[in-house]
């Protein structure tokens, strides 16, 4: 039988030579306030979730770069926004049900944490950074963009996003 942490490892198509990163990357700050004893040798998934926003970012901006050569910044960052979201984030964790790995408090837990767009869209940050950091910013980039490729194409059939501003203005 596989490791919790081996079978998503495998699940995402990461072979992480520090399996430690991502198990980092599921460690939900509620989950350390329940365990004192743990705090000293465990750290939650926040740093990495600061970082895996950035790479994240990082690498939307540079897929609807290549795809929308004649787009200008307006339109590009829309097509980004659009990809980062959280709920497309939270879908993206979906996938890979992100949400059953996260070590969580027990009240978090039964409240429905797990299935909660927020928590899942900043863990997939998190998995991502633990991605850069354990194998290189080029397997994160084979990792994610595959999942945007698809995720644009979708979004692509319905036109260029608006944002709330954009779409009220075009109907005055």
């Amino acid at each position: 039988m596989m490791a919790p942490l081996d079978e998503l490892s495998a699940r995402l198509g990461v072979a992480f030579a520090d399996i430690d990163l991502l198990r980092r990357a599921l460690i939900h700050r509620s989950y350390l306030n329940e365990r004192v004893e743990e705090r000293m040798r465990l750290a939650d998934n926040e740093r990495l979730e600061f970082l895996g926003d950035t790479v994240v970012n990082y690498l939307a901006a540079m897929l609807v770069f290549e795809h929308f050569p004649s787009a200008g910044e307006g339109e590009l960052t829309a097509w980004r926004t659009a990809l980062v979201r959280t709920e497309t984030l939270a879908d993206l964790a979906r996938r890979f049900d992100l949400g059953s790995y996260v070590f969580l408090a027990r009240g978090e837990d039964l409240s429905g944490a797990r299935r909660r767009g927020t928590l899942l869209a900043d863990t997939f940050e998190a998995v991502v950074a633990a991605i850069a950091l354990d194998r290189g910013i080029e397997a994160a980039r084979a990792f994610l963009l595959p999942l945007f490729e698809a995720e644009l194409a979708t979004l692509r059939a319905y036109g260029p996003p608006l944002d709330y501003k954009s779409a009220l203005q075009s109907r005055i």
